[in-house]
């Protein structure tokens, strides 16, 4: 006894130091936030004001950290360039760096510029084209310009940093207009005879002599003001939003565009707009662009955040002052993960340090994104009217035309051969699913007749049997499980006779082939589901197992997440005992859904973002009294000697950080882990259950960071 007493306190230091380093991460990002526009503090490029529908948001350290400084969002924001705590947006104003706000007249604009070097007069464009000014920090604005029947409806403004009263126009009939007197007179310069769909421009901060327009698909270069203008086509795009000048490398230039007429929306030059080339933003409708004198360059999407890059546009980081609650989440490796929601695509390759964004059409559902097992570069993601393909990891991508799918959900890519894709759509017309197959990269489509007629809630593949598939038609009263070893041309119901209700909502597989089935019970099959046998018996109250997730590297650890409860539960002994798996994150968040990395670690997908670590598998706990306990103890189990249940009650006189319960067989070996998180005080039970376990003596240790007690229990068999 004296060394088992000995070995337990052993067991007791080294455990508990183990386990309190065994936590859950958050990862930082991805991010999203709905961004109209933004401005860059001038000589201080780490503070950037954010504005869109759901308020106004700072970071003073490049989008570490955000601060909601007003709940009242805007069009447009604009920042003196004489004094940085001057800000303007089309409804308020604020004196102290965007710290607090006050009202203004409220004007609907889609651009606004201050007067370089003034703290009042400021310019904007109305949604309806008309050139409006504001000399009182918009207290009240007043029209300068509404010329709009004879030069067309003016579309972006410019200002010159080095002449103070001088301010430009570009319309849509090609028009670009000067005023040297703060927007009282006006010259025109034709500069195309085109009606163009798109235009913006940018006086350079260093020449005033140097204008830069940006007009559909061309670049009109002058560096002598308002004349001699050399036009080159832009390849890029057709349809520009924003052009500036990199502050740092003023030969390299920005165009932002909308992403329906090119697949990325920021395209660079580094020979003054003669030559562009696309390097970032697919399918992301942007918002703005900005870049600083210190080599950053922000960008932001409407929907998708804000990102930043260091590099002139080589890699953009998501940045954004909202975390994403991923719709799904994979991974290809240790560090490389995917997560995706209705914002966009994105991809972390060191472990979720940072994200960018791959693909902004967003995904709505756990399958929108799926990776080729033969090459992990290649990836599938669902943009409703199209698939799109990626061989390099997500940089560039190609559409396939998918209208014989209707509306395109989810993804489904062959072990063995990812030419062969399935896909899960939605004919609008009949409101009906339709399950669909491609036999060569998405290039053809041929529909497939579902086994069930009605309903469409699953398609799994078999990890180790690449010729089968799973059809599970609900995830709610449902009692089939459909098989197919023909690419879905005939099907079988392989499902599990289940206990009286309850119905099959997931199956997965192990690299064996093994299958492994969640309704509520738990059931597994050795032989492609010919023959299954039930695992786990749910009986009410024990935890019920649905989706499925299943470690490959020790397939004895089983996950599953309840969507009743959004809760994680884990078995470490091949679904025989079922345990709480999320404890030890901060809050008790809904888990979404979950993704197993090589190295066993686990990412969860919340309402707060992105969490990864390693689970500790803990019992159903439950207080038996509001009174606080006077001492920290464990009182005797009962029944004792048991079988196979027994219950354990203790008490915690005081919050504790860490409170860990383990139970260890006559050697000291830890047999279960049912408790190992911080904990309130208070008067607890908790029941264990030692299915599987042999019979004998079995000790269970209750711990904080300074007491131990001990028990001695007997299992009898």
């Amino acid at each position: 006894m004296k060394f088992l007493a000995a070995l337990l306190i052993y067991l007791f230091i080294s455990n508990f130091a183990s386990a309190q380093s065994q936590n859950w991460s958050k990862l930082y990002g991805p991010f999203k936030g709905q961004v109209n526009d933004f401005e860059v503090v001038s000589g201080n490029s780490n503070i950037v004001l954010a504005t869109g529908s759901e308020g106004i948001f700072r970071t003073t350290n490049s989008g570490l950290n955000w601060q909601n400084v007003s709940g009242v969002g805007s069009n447009v924001i604009s920042i003196s360039t004489n004094d940085p705590n001057i800000i303007l947006t089309n409804n308020s104003k604020s004196f102290d760096g965007g710290l607090s706000w006050a009202g203004a007249q409220i004007v609907d604009l889609i651009e606004l510029k201050f007067a370089p070097g003034s703290n009042t007069i400021a310019y904007g464009i109305k949604i309806d084209g008309i050139v409006i000014r504001t000399t009182d920090l918009g207290t009240s604005w007043h029209v300068i310009d509404d010329s709009l029947s004879v030069y067309g409806t003016f579309k972006s403004l410019m200002t010159s940093l080095t002449e103070p009263s001088v301010v430009y126009t570009l319309s849509d009939s090609g028009y670009l207009s000067k005023s040297t007197d703060f927007g009282n007179t006006w010259q025109r310069i034709r500069f195309t005879e085109r009606l163009l769909t798109g235009v913006c421009g940018v006086v350079s901060f260093k020449n005033n002599q140097r204008i830069i327009i940006a007009a559909d698909d061309s670049v009109y270069v002058s560096n002598s003001g308002t004349s001699g203008f050399a036009a080159y086509y832009n390849q890029a795009t057709s349809f520009p939003k924003k052009i500036i000048i990199d502050e740092q490398f003023t030969n390299t230039l920005y165009i932002l565009s909308w992403y329906m007429n090119s697949p990325k929306s920021v395209h660079r030059s580094t020979n003054g707009g003669i030559t562009w080339e696309s390097i970032f933003g697919n399918a992301v409708t942007g918002s703005n662009i900005r870049s600083t004198i210190d080599g950053k360059l922000y960008f932001s999407g409407y929907y998708s955040g804000i990102y930043l890059s260091t590099d002139q546009g080589q890699n953009f980081t998501s940045i954004g002052y909202k975390n994403i609650e991923p719709e799904g989440i994979k991974n290809t490796g240790n560090e490389t993960f995917y997560a995706w929601d209705q914002s966009g695509y994105f991809r972390t390759n060191n472990g979720g340090a940072n994200w960018t964004l791959i693909h902004g059409t967003g995904g709505f559902y756990p399958n929108s994104l799926s990776i080729s097992n033969q090459n992990h570069n290649k990836i599938y993601v669902s943009n409703f009217s199209s698939l799109s393909i990626s061989t390099d990891a997500g940089r560039n991508w190609i559409d396939k035309n998918v209208s014989a799918l209707g509306t395109l959900n989810e993804i489904y890519v062959m072990n063995q051969n990812d030419e062969i894709i399935f896909a899960k759509g939605f004919n609008q017309v009949s409101s009906s699913f339709i399950l669909g197959r491609s036999t060569n990269n998405g290039d053809t489509w041929g529909l497939i007749n579902k086994p069930s007629s009605s309903y469409f809630w699953n398609l799994k593949l078999n990890d180790g049997a690449p010729a089968d598939i799973y059809f599970i038609p609900s995830n709610s009263v449902n009692t089939n499980l459909f098989r197919s070893t023909d690419l879905g041309s005939t099907w079988t119901d392989i499902a599990p006779i289940l206990e009286p209700a309850q119905y099959l909502h997931d199956v997965s597989s192990d690299p064996t082939g093994k299958l492994y089935c969640g309704a509520a019970s738990f059931y597994t099959s050795n032989d492609f589901g010919n023959n299954w046998d039930i695992i786990y018996q749910y009986i009410y109250p024990r935890l019920q197992i649905y989706l499925l997730y299943i470690d490959f590297q020790n397939t004895n650890k089983i996950y599953s997440i309840d969507p009743n409860t959004k809760r994680l539960y884990g078995s470490s002994n091949g679904g025989i005992h079922w345990y709480w798996a999320d404890s030890g994150l901060p809050e008790v968040y809904n888990i979404n859904i979950a993704s197993i990395t090589p190295n066993s670690k686990v990412l969860l997908s919340t309402e707060k973002g992105v969490f990864y670590g390693t689970p500790i598998l803990t019992v159903d706990i439950k207080p038996i009294s509001e009174i606080i306990p006077e001492e920290f103890s464990l009182e005797q189990n009962f029944p004792n000697p048991f079988n196979p249940e027994t219950k354990l009650r203790f008490n915690i006189p005081m919050n504790s950080a860490i409170v860990n319960l383990s139970i260890y067989d006559a050697t000291g070996r830890i047999v279960a882990t049912l408790i190992n998180s911080p904990m309130k005080a208070g008067e607890y039970e908790i029941l264990w259950d030692a299915t599987g376990l042999p019979g004998g003596i079995y000790y269970s240790v209750l711990r904080n960071d300074t007491q131990v007690r001990t028990i001695k229990m007997v299992l009898l068999k």
